[in-house]
């Protein structure tokens, strides 16, 4: 039976229909929702005057606006929220043990799932190394 849902919204996929999706499974299910973008972890060099950590310092702030809005969107929808800063598979594993969802949500762009899904990337690594089933939503802006 699935009680907990996590949804994993990124810069690629839209995640006003990432959301509404997980949303709708949710209610179908009646499970518990979780929510969480990940913030990248910069590492590297310095390139002009810009420092990695100024960098996660931005992608950070972006996640918390992205899930601002979204819970501004949904404000009937009492989310559980997790901010992360690192290697989203990593992030997610912790998540996942942490908090214990049935099945994760994603999202991905319609036109490219099959080429992205062969190339060794975030959308494979995270079919292939989390512990609970994966539901891939198609999402184009």
């Amino acid at each position: 039976m699935v009680k907990r849902i996590l949804i994993a919204i990124d810069d690629q996929a839209p995640d006003a229909c990432l959301v509404g999706k997980g949303i709708e499974l949710a209610r179908q299910l009646d499970a518990e929702l979780g929510l969480t973008d990940i913030a990248r972890l910069s590492v590297g060099y310095i390139e002009a005057g810009i420092y990695p950590t100024d960098l996660e310092d931005i992608d950070r702030q972006r996640a918390e606006k992205t899930v601002e809005r979204i819970k501004e969107q949904y404000p009937d929808i009492d989310f559980a929220e997790f901010e992360s800063v690192g290697d989203p598979v990593e992030e997610l594993r912790t998540i996942i043990t942490d908090w214990k969802p049935d099945m994760l949500v994603v999202g991905h762009h319609k036109h490219s799932i099959i080429q992205r899904l062969s190339e060794n990337n975030k959308e494979r690594r995270i079919i292939n190394q989390l512990n609970i089933p994966v539901v891939v939503f198609p999402c184009d802006s």
